[in-house]
């Protein structure tokens, strides 16, 4: 029986044919683009740093002093100031502030969003810049912790801080993990961690904080330095202000309590002793430099009597206890800055004192 398939004309099996080498070029471009890629993230991983759990916590801690009767007079720190604080110190408040801000999708996410990422590049698309960060708090972790310049933007970074990122999920709890990022984050002049930030802007400790301040001190990872009260009052007020809306927004706060903190008195602790917004601002510098004299001689009691160097005591995270009276100790340190008990010697020569006090 004669076949009734009309047989396929020239042009018909050229236009098949063209489709085959399109397609198999198309397929051929993505397997191998998908081969670079491999490659790349391969050699991203294989430098990527060493796993090693002891730089999330903080090496370099800030030590105090404490008077006769266990008060706290003088903090002692190098380059950073660093105070540790454990899970169960740090307020819900503080907590639910910071995922707000920085990383809402914080419990729900393996350490990489990857819905935030989409976001993000949709963002970038539209505004024609590359502005829209898609840092996780665990990102930011393994960033602060890990990589050796944290400063960086390259593609190779960024897989780096992924996968450090995904490791950290694994390793940890979501509020361990969140614990390290409180104590790790760098929060503007030497304040590195919530703790020490609460102590050199409000004076206070975290558990004492009231929402405008928790919203002061949340706004500031995304630039600590255009949102530094001392520098820049008028932007962290405006930062300030909108975090606020954020905790409104996660419910936080409400309604009435934004309202209330949006307007309240800008006011921070001025550990730099400046006037800044044209009022001078309450001071906690003699925290830190109450007793100069008395601190210089404890220091080189450590060093003599503990061959501790300069680095470890202002590094090392001791607690000092000391004999010193603050009242007599100050009474010694008033009667030492009066230039009226020490009158010009013969010849511009330089008057020493000393005093003995005996109760």
């Amino acid at each position: 029986m004669p076949s009734s398939r009309k047989p396929t004309s020239p042009q018909r099996q050229k236009r098949s044919s063209k489709r085959r080498i399109v397609l198999l070029s198309i397929v051929s471009a993505l397997t191998l683009m998908l081969i670079s890629v491999a490659i790349f993230v391969g050699i991203a991983a294989a430098s990527t740093p060493k796993w090693d759990p002891a730089l999330l916590l903080n090496p370099k801690q800030t030590s105090f002093l404490y008077d006769k009767d266990n008060v706290q007079y003088a903090i002692l720190h190098g380059v950073v100031n660093s105070q540790p604080v454990i899970s169960s110190n740090i307020p819900d408040l503080v907590k639910k502030t910071f995922v707000a801000v920085e990383d809402k999708r914080f419990y729900q996410h393996f350490g990489v969003d990857p819905i935030r990422i989409i976001g993000s590049v949709l963002n970038d698309i539209r505004s024609r810049s590359a502005k829209e960060g898609a840092s996780t708090i665990t990102i930011q972790l393994a960033r602060n912790a890990f990589i050796e310049d944290p400063t960086a933007k390259t593609l190779t970074r960024k897989i780096q801080e992924a996968i450090l990122a995904i490791r950290l999920e694994h390793e940890y709890t979501k509020d361990e993990i969140l614990t390290f990022y409180l104590n790790k984050i760098f929060l503007g002049g030497s304040s590195l961690g919530i703790q020490a930030a609460a102590k050199t802007y409000f004076g206070e400790d975290i558990k004492n904080l009231k929402p405008d301040q928790v919203a002061l001190l949340a706004g500031l990872p995304q630039a600590p330095s255009q949102y530094n009260p001392y520098f820049h009052p008028d932007a962290a007020k405006t930062r300030r202000t909108i975090v606020l809306g954020v905790m409104r927004d996660a419910g936080i706060i409400t309604a009435k309590e934004y309202n209330t903190y949006k307007d309240a008195p800008f006011t921070y602790v001025d550990t730099m002793n400046k006037t800044l917004g044209g009022a001078k601002k309450t001071t906690v510098s003699d925290t830190i430099t109450k007793y100069p004299a008395f601190v210089d001689y404890v220091i080189e009691e450590l060093e003599s009597t503990y061959n501790l160097t300069p680095d470890q005591i202002y590094s090392g995270g001791y607690k000092i206890y000391t004999t010193v009276n603050p009242k007599i100790q100050g009474a010694v340190e008033s009667a030492f800055a009066d230039p009226a008990n020490f009158p010009k010697g013969f010849d511009d020569t330089l008057i020493q004192g000393a005093m003995t006090v005996i109760e």
